[in-house]
């Protein structure tokens, strides 16, 4: 079982090896994260603040 478990776990520890050794590449990713949310969210108060009237 635990080898088993292992096998299932190593592409999982080695991409986050991977993205511990280049913190630029995890930056980018929070960045666009970031930038997707605002432009949702800022679309989703639009929405609200019609149907509010406000």
């Amino acid at each position: 079982v635990a080898d088993r478990l292992v096998e299932q776990l190593m592409p999982i520890w080695d991409i986050r090896a991977k993205l511990t050794q280049d913190s630029s590449q995890v930056d980018e990713i929070v960045d666009a994260g970031s930038k997707r949310a605002a432009t949702v969210a800022k679309a989703t108060l639009q929405e609200v603040n019609e149907a509010m009237k406000i």
